[in-house]
């Protein structure tokens, strides 16, 4: 075998190693581009990530001073509606044990009561209202709330009240 045919023969695999070579060489450079462009893609993702997360961030720490504002409206709202309901109740009583009747009229009823058993006489224009609470029902009478016109009316009426013990009525502040 001449020099020049095993030379040939020597330089045939390395001319096929350096194809094999420069063919991965391109293959993998290929590859390491598209995964640095998606690379860039889930960076380019996540930076938009962040940004929004800092903007829900924002809205949530806004939200949220807003319901705490909202909760102290509410504190101060409900110290309000708690001083209304005092206030109002404040020529209120609550009589207890009176029968009920059909076609009935409360104020008249009260008003029967006192003269009666209070010894108290009391004029239409003295007493505001008179009304039974809740739903009739099988347990017994309701309560009647009665406002007076005025709170000298009511304290009269507190004061004499003792008079009803050992009866079934019962005359009480309502707080």
């Amino acid at each position: 075998m001449s020099i020049r045919a095993i030379a040939g023969f020597l330089v045939s695999p390395f001319i096929l190693m350096g194809a094999i070579f420069a063919f991965s060489t391109i293959f993998l450079t290929e590859k390491q581009r598209h995964t640095n462009q998606r690379l860039e893609k889930l960076v380019g993702d996540v930076r938009k990530l962040h940004k929004t997360h800092e903007t829900l961030a924002k809205g949530h720490n806004q939200l949220t001073g807003g319901v705490d504002g909202l909760s102290d409206i509410i504190e101060g709202q409900h110290e309000k509606l708690v001083e209304i309901e005092r206030f109002s109740s404040q020529r209120n009583v609550h009589v207890t044990g009176i029968p009920e009747r059909r076609d009935e009229n409360p104020e008249n009823m009260i008003r029967e009561l006192f003269s009666k058993k209070l010894k108290v006489d009391f004029d239409v224009k003295d007493i505001e209202s008179a009304v039974r609470l809740g739903l009739k029902s099988e347990e017994g009478p309701r309560e009647i709330v009665v406002k007076f016109a005025n709170f000298k009316d009511k304290k009269k009426c507190l004061e004499t009240a003792h008079l009803l013990d050992g009866s079934p009525y019962m005359v009480n502040d309502a707080l």
